[in-house]
């Protein structure tokens, strides 16, 4: 057995718990110098692995490298059909994959990533991606679903797949933020990102991807999102085969043009785990901020809401934030 792999077994042995270099050196013989390289070997493979100058290290909740083959028997035979990459490290998984939309990458084409070095989320916002304990995956969509729709009605489409999956393997109920946030306890666990290429000839859409992070075990975040982020497991510990399972069923919705159907029975389901539904919340369009209820969204996917002192808006995404009341 490698180095590697000794201290592999001993972290999963204590997993949860950290231990010191000096406590895993005299378990394994190793130096201290041993350790760290073979720490550092793990997180290049895929394993979240934490470590911290006075606490030492601990293999993190749920970690594990993402592998195509585990994906492969919970994926319906219509992923089994589509064209899915997955890599240790990109940038993002919409930049990517967009680089291969220009290359007439066909319908379909999914990639994941263990990690997003440059992930990124609505209005320009990083997305913080870090490996091993969430899963960042885009995909791409050509042909006729495209036909007559904007943007903005996949992303909410998106949302619904999103938490009809969550719900499905965790047994969670998280919420949906218009447009792309889902939320569990007060804080954002997923976001998405729809981008599109404007065909020059019809004027219609050419191709879309459609980006989707979600924390499934992060429990470290920046300074400036730390009061904002959130994991579907904070607390506890997920299951060792979690994400293979929930990657799979995002894919199952994601890659089935049933899910892209934004008719009356998605915007009902996207109402039913709608944050502030029928509720007061702050709403910043543009400069401007004030208060209205929450009434909904279109069939364009515009936000529906009621002026305090009356007059009812639609909301693009382009242009208008919700937040609570405050």
């Amino acid at each position: 057995m490698s180095t590697k792999e000794k201290l592999l077994e001993l972290l999963a042995q204590a997993r949860g718990q950290s231990l010191s270099g000096e406590e895993i050196a005299k378990a394994l013989g190793l130096s201290r110098a041993a350790v760290w390289k073979a720490a550092l070997a793990l997180r290049q493979e895929g394993y979240a692995l934490e470590a911290a100058p006075r606490r030492g290290y601990a293999l993190l909740p749920g970690s594990g490298p993402l592998r195509l083959e585990a994906l492969l028997p919970h994926l319906s035979a219509e992923a089994k059909r589509a064209e899915i990459q997955l890599f240790q490290s990109l940038e993002s998984t919409n930049q990517a994959l967009k680089a291969l939309a220009l290359q007439e990458a066909p319908h379909g084409t999914a990639l994941l990533a263990e990690e997003q070095t440059k992930g990124r989320g609505r209005f320009g916002r990083a997305f913080h991606s870090p490996k091993g304990t969430g899963l960042y995956l885009s995909i791409l969509l050509r042909g006729d679903l495209l036909k007559g729709k904007i943007p903005s009605a996949f992303t909410l489409c998106a949302a619904v797949a999103a938490c009809a999956a969550v719900e499905e393997v965790c047994s969670l109920r998280p919420q949906i933020k218009w447009v792309n946030d889902l939320m569990l306890n007060g804080r954002k666990v997923c976001g998405i990102l729809s981008e599109a290429a404007q065909s020059l000839e019809g004027g219609g859409l050419d191709w879309l991807v459609v980006g989707l992070g979600l924390n499934v075990s992060t429990r470290a975040f920046p300074p400036e999102i730390e009061a904002l982020a959130g994991s579907l497991y904070e607390d506890a510990s997920p299951p060792e085969d979690l994400r293979p399972r929930l990657a799979a069923a995002l894919l199952n919705r994601l890659l089935s043009p049933q899910t892209w159907a934004f008719g009356p029975e998605t915007r009902a389901e996207y109402e039913k785990r709608m944050l502030f539904l029928g509720e007061r919340a702050l709403v910043r369009l543009g400069e401007e901020r004030f208060q209205a209820r929450i009434e909904g969204v279109d069939e364009l996917g515009r936000l529906l809401v009621e002026k305090e002192g009356g007059g009812g808006l639609a909301l693009a995404s382009s242009e208008a934030r919700i937040e609570a009341p405050g």
